[in-house]
């Protein structure tokens, strides 16, 4: 785990299936915990994510009077970017932009 300022970085790691070529794993789990058991230091939690999975974590962070921002590149399913409160979508021009 890196940590700058008050962002921190979880790594999973990569598994190989013959089907699915590389795959993340563990890493929504890592997601999910430090977003509930960290809420006692934010206001409003800003996520990565574009999986309809998480829905019920949003819909958890909200239930504690959080506020929450989904930052994602598009198309993400309708009913996950409407969980949340604020919502920021970054364009391939707008992605690039902010990368460089």
């Amino acid at each position: 785990m890196a940590m700058t300022q008050h962002i921190t970085v979880r790594l999973g790691r990569l598994v190989e299936s013959p089907k699915e070529g590389f795959r993340q794993k563990g890493v929504d789990i890592l997601i999910s915990v430090d977003a509930l058991t960290k809420a006692d230091h934010y206001e409003t939690g800003m996520f990565l994510m574009g999986d309809r999975d998480f829905i019920p974590l949003i819909e958890a962070v909200k239930n504690i009077g959080k506020k929450t921002i989904i930052v994602y590149y598009p198309p993400i399913p309708i009913d996950l970017k409407n969980t949340f409160d604020w919502r920021i979508s970054f364009d391939e021009k707008a992605l690039k932009a902010w990368l460089e």
